[in-house]
């Protein structure tokens, strides 16, 4: 029955069918509703009230209808608690309250509604369609614990979004994707799953995080193009994998992956020009395609870890500052162009006993005639004969020191130390000297402290 009318302002408490006879006035700006409703009067909202800017259903209850809702399409069957797929699709609504009991939002649902500031998330919700907000005005965007099915590009494309909190386990494909103006992102303890390109070309420059994340798993392409400036890995302890392109022209710094990851997809950190520090994780068998490439501001040459069995094609392309760089002992495949573009290389420490297999023009582009491949003795001949390998102007055995500086009978933590307190200027009484270029680079320096403890650490 008709509750009040003021104005424009329209309250009423409706049973399911009737919402259209308690409505008078087709004008009215603001509805709030009460009682139970189904799926024709949902459709006598979107399509009779045309000057409508406020809905209010949080008081009322959306029931099962069977039959044929013209303006919704061919479907017969509308499930309770759910908001029918396009049943707002680009209205003029300024604000919209959903029902409390509501689990389902239907595909496009509200998708195109451009003044649409505010809407809530019920806490009952479980799932949310594809598109259900797409291109909407919707500013912030916050996703109950509640929701167990995300579809594809709920959230995208709403420009004027500026905060977006997660607390459901899996946020779904390209769920911010587009949102220029996304710029504060929180990430619940409940979450699991980062799904591909959910935050790609977003302005975000760093993420909250709540204390517990379970976050184990971020998709292909999530932050591409997006303005990421830091992302600290290590807080994660439960990730797992990290999806191809996933950081991909963003503008982080620094990358360092914890052990806990064992899969990092093609390309995850390609051409991220302002980074200068990285450190892979030995978990991982295979540094993908890509996966580097373009980074050439980075600052150090032992990137490949004990553990890594496979570079693949392009891996560390157009490194064009980089002077020295290490082949870890695991290494057995490099693929197509995986150095090509290092044009200062200099000095290339080799350290597998057994010669990688090479794609093709693994060292395009750079003067191997003038740089300087240095290999453990026992191979040298090995690799002078190998194809690509030969083409170094010089092959020759690296220089084979002793790890037991403070020769105590043990290569350990010790050593490092007495190694760090040597380059500092205090020279310990027991200390072998001539050994303290650990990396042969002819100096004794800090990176040679950060060697020995790879080393002694099995990385």
């Amino acid at each position: 029955m008709l509750a009040s009318l003021l104005a424009s302002a329209v309250s009423v408490t409706s049973t399911p069918g009737a919402l259209s006879s308690l409505v008078s006035d087709k004008a009215v700006t603001e509805l709030v509703v009460s009682g139970s409703i189904d799926a024709r009067d949902l459709a006598f909202i979107a399509d009779e009230l045309s000057s409508l800017s406020t809905l209010n259903l949080s008081s009322a209850h959306i029931v099962a209808y069977s039959g044929t809702v013209q303006s919704l399409g061919d479907d017969t069957e509308y499930a309770a608690n759910e908001l029918p797929a396009r049943v707002f699709f680009g209205k003029a609504y300024t604000r919209v309250t959903l029902p409390s009991s509501l689990v389902c939002i239907g595909d496009a649902a509200l998708a195109g509604c451009r003044d649409m500031a505010t809407v809530n998330l019920p806490s009952a919700l479980q799932r949310i369609g594809n598109d259900a907000f797409n291109n909407s005005g919707v500013t912030l965007a916050s996703i109950p614990a509640s929701v167990t099915q995300m579809g594809k590009r709920a959230f995208a494309n709403c420009r004027r979004m500026t905060h977006a909190k997660v607390y459901c386990a899996t946020l779904g494909e390209d769920a911010f994707a587009g949102n220029w103006n996304l710029a504060n992102i929180t990430l619940g303890a409940g979450l699991s799953v980062i799904g591909s390109g959910a935050f790609k070309g977003t302005v975000a420059t760093s993420i909250n995080v709540d204390s517990g994340c379970a976050l184990s798993s971020i998709g292909d392409e999530a932050f591409r193009n997006s303005s990421m400036t830091e992302f600290n890995f290590g807080q994660f302890a439960k990730l797992k994998s990290i999806g191809a392109w996933a950081f991909a022209n963003t503008n982080l710094s620094s990358v360092e992956i914890p052990n806990t990851v064992t899969s990092i997809g093609d390309g995850a950190f390609f051409y991220i020009t302002p980074l200068t520090e990285v450190a892979l994780p030995r978990t991982i068998s295979r540094v993908g395609n890509f996966l580097l490439a373009g980074d050439n501001a980075v600052v150090g040459d032992s990137i490949l870890m004990k553990g890594h069995k496979e570079v693949g094609d392009y891996a560390f392309y157009n490194w064009d500052q980089t002077e020295r760089f290490v082949v870890s002992s695991s290494v057995e495949q490099i693929g197509e162009r995986a150095f090509a573009g290092m044009t200062s290389l200099k000095n290339l420490y080799a350290y597998p006993r057994a010669v990688p297999q090479l794609g093709e023009n693994v060292w395009d582009g750079v003067n191997q005639s003038a740089a300087t491949l240095r290999v453990h003795g026992s191979v040298v001949d090995n690799f002078s004969a190998a194809a690509q390998w030969m083409d170094f102007g010089s092959i020759l055995p690296y220089k084979l020191v002793t790890l037991d500086l403070n020769n105590d009978g043990e290569v350990d933590v010790a050593d490092v130390v007495a190694l760090a307190n040597f380059v500092m200027g205090d020279i310990p009484p027991i200390f072998d000297a001539e050994s303290a270029d650990v990396n042969g680079d002819g100096e004794v320096d800090v990176s040679d402290v950060v060697y020995l403890a790879n080393i002694v650490m099995g990385t």
